[in-house]
């Protein structure tokens, strides 16, 4: 049986591309952690690490020892009672050393006829194949297993390869469908560049044009900072929702501040070019995180983001395309 294993090992290394010890253990995870789902064998793990001693079963409670106060009635109740508990044990032990001694024969020699049963089972089938074929059998599948996992490894290389060539393609062909289309774009991105470089912190003068009560630009800036800067490329109706969201304390709703700073979150990741390639999908920003690209929502997706991610905004990457997408929640 050792030769046979050794020979599939052997076979199996053959197939792999050579390969020092040291480039073997670049494959297994660093800190792995034994018995993570046992925490007896995990603090067992532990102890045998550390050196410690393994912690000796307490025997005191099968010996009868007399009370160390031999005048005290409650000492000599526990001792009685220590005694009367061992001596309990000690008749079931009896009992069940005789229900062995009348039954335990003819158990094992039922057990024992069922595994006769089932190795003459087992040297028929052998029987009906040779030796040699069976080898030949394990040979083969063994070999088939190595050029499954062979394929299954190539396969994923190439989908992948394909698929960034696919997108490269894709933004290539969508983005920029000519040289006049690329020119005009790097234009607009380098003046965008510089005014972005030339805004300037909010001032309350700047934003009393949002207020729609007194004091309301000093709210907004104790809120979000002296230094806020809004996002160039957010549209002025966005601002203003942002504003109101964070200062009207009666008028809004539930998560309509969670749905501003989410609104601050995606402009400011726009400016930043963030989504540069994603510009033919839609971004979902929730907890002032982007989560995920996808495409447009239908209405019934609409009403299930509502429910599932409350304060949540689902807006194209390129606002331009989509002039219909919703500015509020």
């Amino acid at each position: 049986m050792r030769a046979k294993v050794d020979k599939l090992v052997e076979q199996e290394m053959r197939k792999r591309p050579s390969q020092s010890k040291r480039d073997y253990a670049s494959h297994f995870p660093s800190n792995f952690e034994l018995f993570k789902e046992s925490p007896i064998l995990g603090t067992e793990y532990q102890r045998v690490q550390q050196g410690k001693p393994i912690t000796e079963m307490d025997t005191s409670r099968y010996k009868l020892i007399e009370p160390d106060d031999k005048e005290d009635e409650e000492s000599w109740k526990k001792a009685v009672d220590n005694s009367n508990a061992q001596l309990y044990h000690q008749n079931h032990r009896f009992f069940n050393l005789e229900l062995l001694q009348k039954f335990g024969a003819n158990a094992w020699k039922l057990h024992n006829y069922q595994l006769e049963h089932e190795l003459q089972q087992l040297q028929r089938t052998l029987e009906d194949y040779p030796g040699s074929q069976i080898e030949a059998l394990e040979n083969k599948w063994t070999e088939l297993i190595g050029q499954t996992l062979q394929l299954e490894q190539n396969f994923s290389t190439v989908k992948e390869k394909i698929t960034q060539i696919m997108t490269c393609r894709a933004i290539i062909v969508e983005s920029f469908k000519n040289e006049e289309e690329l020119e005009e774009a790097m234009t607009i991105k380098f003046l965008n560049k510089n005014e972005k470089e030339l805004e300037e912190a909010v001032t309350i003068k700047s934003l009393k044009k949002y207020e729609c009560k007194p004091e309301e630009a000093e709210k907004f800036l104790n809120i979000i900072g002296s230094n806020f800067k809004w996002s160039v490329s957010m549209p002025d109706h966005y601002r203003h929702h942002v504003f109101w969201a964070l200062t009207d304390d009666v008028g809004r709703f539930e998560n309509d501040d969670k749905v501003a700073y989410n609104y601050l979150v995606f402009f400011n990741c726009l400016d930043k070019d963030k989504f540069e390639m994603h510009m033919n999908k839609w971004v979902l920003v929730y907890w002032q995180k982007v989560i995920e690209y996808g495409q447009e929502f239908t209405e019934e997706q609409w009403s299930k983001l509502d429910e599932e991610k409350p304060g949540a905004i689902y807006l194209p990457a390129d606002l331009s395309k989509h002039p219909n997408a919703k500015p509020a929640r």
